[in-house]
């Protein structure tokens, strides 16, 4: 490549980002807005931008959102905060969510359209923290606290072939954390405020302790493999315990006297993600505890930590409203930052297949999907805008007709 060519390029890179950065503007205009949007995406695939670039995605998601596409609605269902939302069954687009009333819904992504099954209706006082599934697809598991004088917590079984219900006995406090084992069949719990980590076998009839954590936990999170699990400390200490060494605990890191409020796993085992109360954001290498890289963008509570099921992607939510997605290939991009909830970000999760990400906030129960798919957003698009940039905008948003002629931006319209 030679220089003029380099040159070229980051000339035109650079000015796909400004473009964007305008997209995102209140422009009254919803076709210009859309065209600025579509054009920095052109720029930048035809001149081999990257492309995880949070200013592109920016830009377009919220031309798509004047637009009123259903992609960037929010999600009608539950009328609480979503406390907890987790991967569905299979390799599909489905996910589970649950909120402070108990509700539970099932959400598939259907040729675009997002849909929801209500698994069970809202329970007033039914304030659900933490829920797994059985990855067949033959029940789902609810854990929460609701107010009962005796201290018991409710941690509810529903059969999803059945469409039957059942509480499981034993528990207490507040269970806000559970971890499905590897034998599809057992299963963690924290119980008791976060005092004790108990376990449950579904063929049995009452939780055993397990482990007795040396302080209180907020959160739990365990290796695909079963092997490694981590606990976040009440105390700002990030506890790994051993499964295979006789659940020997140690301390992995710490940040004292700021609470740990997630932890969560790469698929891989190998890398594990803490976040604090005060929003900071750490990557650890497990065997180690060697800190790989710490994010500090964020100045709020972290509520929920997840992956992509392949790895590629690292999203957290926040009281700050935004869901933040890193690129775990190159962490040295920009995140894309997802704005969109009227309120704080308290849960989100992957579909199986890695194609979006749903997020549930505090305010009114609101529900919203992201597609990760750049070019699946960017084709939508073209179909609301009926027209191309004028002679006049190119010259206005571009550049000058003979420096950088006119160019059609959409191929489906005059």
């Amino acid at each position: 490549v030679s220089e003029k060519e380099r040159a070229d390029q980051l000339r035109y890179l650079s000015l796909s980002k400004a473009m964007a950065i305008t997209a995102t503007k209140n422009i009254p205009d919803s076709d210009l807005k859309g065209l600025l949007a579509m054009q920095a995406y052109n720029f930048n695939e035809a001149h081999d931008g990257e492309r995880f670039n949070a200013d592109i995605y920016d830009g377009v998601y919220k031309a798509l959102s004047q637009f009123k596409d259903p992609s960037t609605n929010s999600l009608k269902g539950h009328s609480q905060q979503v406390n907890v939302v987790i991967e569905g069954i299979g390799s599909g687009q489905s996910l589970f969510s649950a909120d402070s009333e108990g509700k539970i819904l099932k959400w598939d992504v259907r040729n675009g359209q997002v849909e929801a099954d209500t698994i069970t209706s809202a329970r007033k006082g039914y304030d659900t923290r933490g829920m797994i599934a059985d990855p067949n697809g033959s029940w789902l598991i609810a854990s929460g606290d609701y107010p009962r004088p005796d201290n018991a917590a409710f941690v509810n079984y529903f059969d999803l072939k059945s469409h039957t219900s059942k509480k499981l006995e034993g528990f207490k406090g507040v269970v806000q954390s559970l971890i499905l084992l590897p034998s599809g069949n057992e299963f963690l719990a924290l119980n008791d405020y976060g005092k004790e980590i108990v376990k449950y076998s579904l063929t049995g009839k009452t939780p055993s302790t397990f482990i007795k954590p040396s302080q209180r936990l907020n959160y739990l999170a365990m290796t695909g493999n079963g092997r490694f699990l981590a606990g976040a400390g009440n105390n700002g200490k990030v506890f790994l315990w051993d499964l295979e060494n006789g659940n020997t605990e140690k301390v992995i890191y710490e940040t004292p006297n700021h609470a740990i409020t997630a932890v969560q796993f790469s698929p891989s085992g190998q890398q594990l993600v803490v976040g604090n109360r005060e929003g900071e954001v750490t990557l650890l290498f497990t065997a180690t505890g060697t800190i790989r890289r710490t994010f500090s963008e964020i100045q709020a509570t972290i509520n929920d930590i997840k992956f992509s099921p392949n790895g590629d992607y690292l999203a957290v939510a926040s009281y700050d409203g935004t869901l933040r997605v890193w690129n775990m290939k190159n962490l040295k991009l920009q995140p894309l930052v997802l704005s969109g909830l009227k309120d704080w970000a308290a849960s989100l999760a992957f579909t199986n297949d890695n194609g979006y990400l749903l997020g549930g906030g505090y305010e009114g129960g609101e529900v919203r999907v992201w597609p990760m798919n750049l070019e699946q957003m960017a084709s939508k698009l073209c179909t609301h805008i009926d027209r191309n940039l004028t002679d006049v905008e190119w010259e206005i948003y571009v550049a000058d007709l003979k420096d950088i002629p006119k160019e059609k931006t959409c191929d489906n319209v005059d």
